[in-house]
């Protein structure tokens, strides 16, 4: 981890979180010397926490002030390769979210979504623009679609395109970073911190495995589900029909959708 600096000029801690009785998980608190706010980082269905993609985000991330708690599922902790169940994922992303305000005491935790989209996604069933942008605009200013052109399922670009893997995380992160300035923290410096942290977190976060839900829907229905141009469309709809009902009976302040690797 040499190659990202901030991690000699952070603190990088190892914790455990509970996500039940008899069953924790690892998780790993990386903070800058001063944080602004804290980005609880989940990985994709296909890698645990600590990947090269996820240690360079969450090294880059404490570069620009931001502190990142990383975790596995239960399901890789067993070193398992089938994603645990939708009722167990969810607790553990509960736990997680409420694991970072007590490592994140003095920082503000991130309360809003940010939707980082890759063209090729889940072969562009879930990646549809025509899909995320009315999402986009229901959401107002709590949503920012980020576009990155060219990028694969792991954010990596051409060659032809005259950009490194670091430039296009780079211009990520710069995007979060700027989101998180603009709209987590507008304003809150006119606020006593802890009164602010308390309306932040009167509302629980919703933090989906994007990738494993959409998976899960796309096996799970028919395949008769078709849309336009007859392009299959079950991962679109049993997603979809998963984040509504969640969002009617969680009643999230925020929901994020991960689907980095």
């Amino acid at each position: 981890m040499s190659e990202h600096s901030s991690i000699d000029a952070c603190t990088s801690e190892p914790l455990t979180i509970t996500v039940a009785e008899g069953l924790s998980v690892s998780a790993i608190f990386v903070t800058p010397a001063e944080a602004s706010a804290c980005y609880v980082l989940a990985h994709g269905a296909g890698a645990g926490m600590a990947p090269p993609f996820l240690e360079a985000v969450a090294s880059e991330l404490a570069d620009r002030g931001i502190a990142t708690l990383r975790y596995n599922f239960p399901f890789v902790e067993r070193r398992s390769k089938r994603p645990d169940p939708p009722a167990l994922a969810h607790a553990t992303v509960r736990a997680a979210v409420t694991k970072a305000p007590e490592d994140c005491s003095r920082t503000a935790t991130r309360s809003r979504g940010k939707v980082l989209r890759r063209p090729h996604d889940f072969s562009g069933l879930l990646a549809d623009l025509d899909h995320l942008l009315p999402v986009c605009e229901r959401l107002g200013e709590r949503a920012t679609l980020v576009e990155v052109q060219d990028a694969d399922h792991s954010f990596h670009v051409p060659a032809r395109t005259g950009r490194r893997d670091g430039d296009v995380r780079a211009e990520l992160l710069n995007a979060l970073t700027a989101w998180t300035r603009d709209v987590l923290l507008k304003g809150a410096h006119s606020r006593r911190s802890a009164d602010f942290r308390a309306v932040r977190m009167s509302r629980p976060l919703l933090v989906i495995d994007g990738d494993s839900f959409a998976r899960r829907a796309y096996h799970a229905l028919p395949k008769s589900i078709r849309r336009k141009g007859n392009r299959g469309a079950g991962a679109i709809v049993g997603f979809g029909n998963f984040l509504l009902r969640f969002y009617e009976s969680e009643q999230p302040r925020t929901i994020v959708v991960g689907c980095f690797i």
